[in-house]
């Protein structure tokens, strides 16, 4: 049947190293589903010098969506949609109503050069939907967040 794909979101990564049996593998989430916990006596988090982070610490990993691309397609051999993708940043709204936000620009930029790279090793992608503010209101600071796009905060 040719309407069978697999839909994945995708954000970022997870580093982790085995637990040290010390009763501290558990990290504060600090209300952010992002956040990398663990598992006492199993894992804990663990940083990785290799990719970036947002200032509200989310990691930045385009070339983990590539490698993802690469398992899921491996894995299942369906084409795949990427249903949400995008990150999140404080923003500064200039005087003009504008936010500059190169830091998104430069974060789809390089998510989409990894998904051109994932296509020519062989992965059927057959769309991308980066998130937005017209998807869902955020659930860390509802409609605070700009996303990039014009709203009316005013209207009703």
């Amino acid at each position: 049947d040719d309407r069978i794909f697999i839909a994945i979101n995708y954000y970022s990564t997870a580093t982790i190293a085995a637990s040290r049996g010390d009763g501290g593998d558990v990290a504060p989430r600090a209300g952010d589903q992002q956040i990398m916990l663990g598992e006492e006596g199993v894992y804990r988090p663990a940083e990785n010098p290799w990719v970036g982070k947002t200032p509200y610490g989310w990691v930045v990993d385009p070339v983990g969506l590539r490698l993802t691309l690469r398992k899921v397609c491996e894995r299942y051999g369906l084409p795949i949609l990427i249903s949400e993708n995008g990150m999140g940043a404080p923003d500064k709204l200039e005087q003009d109503g504008t936010v500059n936000d190169d830091y998104r620009i430069a974060f789809l930029q390089a998510h989409i050069e990894q998904m051109r790279l994932a296509i020519a090793d062989g992965v059927e992608l057959m769309g991308y939907c980066p998130w937005a503010a017209i998807d869902v209101v955020s659930t860390h600071q509802g409609y605070a967040k700009r996303y990039g796009f014009i709203m009316s905060i005013a209207a009703k």
